[in-house]
């Protein structure tokens, strides 16, 4: 590692519902972190469709814990598909949350005054090639020989379908119901058919917010959420299901993950300076365990003691 710098910043702000705490380890120069490595330290605990903020990382947890960050968000219910066939990176467009509920996003600290998002690049949470339609406005969904098992979550979330002789067939569709690993959506079938290729869309954003500010993400995991898609000030579509999630690579069955920063809502203000000195101390702890890691560990070691 040669050298272990960590820069913590703390920010309290008190909102109607309770006192928001937003800490973060920072990538921002001057006295940026530093070896970047040590940017996501702290771990969350996913729990259902909530987050939890766990505690600062162990030095093992550092490499077995993946790195992941709130990037990616899925449309569900009215105006998913619309965002889905319109959204365009190149034009600039990026998402505007506008859920009044989620004003804790919102910080006095740049980038996070306002709660845009530039958009990165359209995206699938899920793939495959064998999808199936069944009359009635049914689908199942096969990678390979394996079924897809649908879940609750899956319930107003769109699917993109393709290689689907009949061309109605294709394109995009909502699921309105599910039982086991078969869907009631939004299409309607007239015949058994099998396609080619499906994918549940989603939308990841661009988290670089310009030189000297820190990366920006979603601030929590949240469902529910009323948003815009916007290019150049005017608006594209809109939706109020939104969710913001982790798209996890390495890992994808794990409670677990490693980023940089979290946002909480404490009761009082006692329990909010409290969270603050205890992540601090948490994160003191870590960085001189992880200086004490710059000794090398493989080489001999010669102590004497006494005369």
């Amino acid at each position: 590692m040669g050298h272990a710098k960590i820069t913590l910043k703390q920010e309290g702000i008190v909102r109607s519902g309770g006192y928001q705490v937003t800490q973060w380890i920072s990538d921002a120069p001057p006295g940026s972190t530093d070896p970047p490595t040590l940017l996501p330290l702290f771990v969350m605990r996913n729990v259902g469709d909530v987050e939890y903020y766990e505690r600062v990382a162990s030095l093992t947890e550092m490499q077995s814990l993946e790195e992941s960050h709130l990037l990616c968000f899925e449309a569900k219910g009215t105006g998913g598909d619309n965002l889905y066939v319109n959204v365009d990176p190149a034009q600039g467009d990026y998402l505007s949350i506008v859920d009044p509920r989620l004003n804790y996003w919102l910080q006095a600290t740049a980038p996070y005054t306002n709660r845009e998002f530039p958009v990165f690049t359209k995206e699938y949470r899920n793939i495959g090639g064998l999808p199936k339609a069944l009359v009635g406005g049914y689908i199942q969904l096969f990678n390979g020989s394996v079924p897809y098992v649908f879940k609750n979550s899956d319930i107003g979330c769109w699917i993109e379908l393709g290689g689907f002789a009949s061309p109605s067939y294709n394109g995009l569709c909502k699921i309105l119901s599910i039982t086991g690993n078969t869907a009631k959506v939004s299409k309607s079938f007239t015949t058994n058919e099998s396609g080619l290729s499906y994918g549940f869309p989603i939308i990841r954003i661009n988290p670089y917010a310009g030189v000297g500010v820190d990366s920006k993400y979603f601030p929590t995991v949240e469902s529910g959420i009323q948003w815009e898609l916007r290019r150049g000030g005017s608006l594209v579509c809109s939706g109020n299901t939104g969710t913001t999630f982790k798209l996890s690579v390495l890992s994808p069955r794990s409670d677990l993950r490693r980023t940089s920063r979290f946002t909480t809502l404490e009761a009082t203000q006692a329990m909010a300076e409290a969270r603050m000195e205890a992540v601090k101390a948490e994160v003191q702890g870590f960085q001189t365990a992880a200086a004490k890691g710059d000794t090398p560990f493989t080489v001999l070691r010669t102590w004497t003691f006494g005369p």
